[in-house]
């Protein structure tokens, strides 16, 4: 039985607006959905369009499923460039981009 792979991806945008507020992804949109398919034994990449570190808004340390993502391993990994996935993307099955609501629109990168 092959394993299931997601791709996230987070965005790079780190200030928001004419006023330049500190945003990035929404700590409990990736928290939460990581806990669920992390417990099927799905198998998750994290990728964003530059590469490098992701901002993150929103953690709440009283969330048990954003405290366990922060402990988590793939959380503490090294963020690869969408170009290093090349030659992987076929063991891929779904990609989802947290944060792409109403309220904040399409990712900004």
């Amino acid at each position: 039985m092959s394993v299931l792979h997601i791709l996230f991806v987070l965005t790079n945008t780190a200030k928001l607006g004419p006023r330049k507020r500190a945003t990035g992804y929404f700590f409990a949109e990736v928290a939460h959905p990581f806990e669920v398919f992390d417990g099927a034994g799905v198998a998750i990449d994290f990728v964003s369009p530059k590469g490098g570190a992701i901002p993150e808004d929103a953690y709440d340390e009283k969330d048990s499923a954003d405290r366990a993502f922060k402990q988590s391993l793939a959380y503490r990994r090294d963020e690869p460039k969408p170009k290093t996935l090349r030659g992987r993307r076929e063991r891929l099955r779904r990609d989802l981009f947290p944060g792409r609501s109403r309220t904040h629109g399409r990712h900004r990168d």
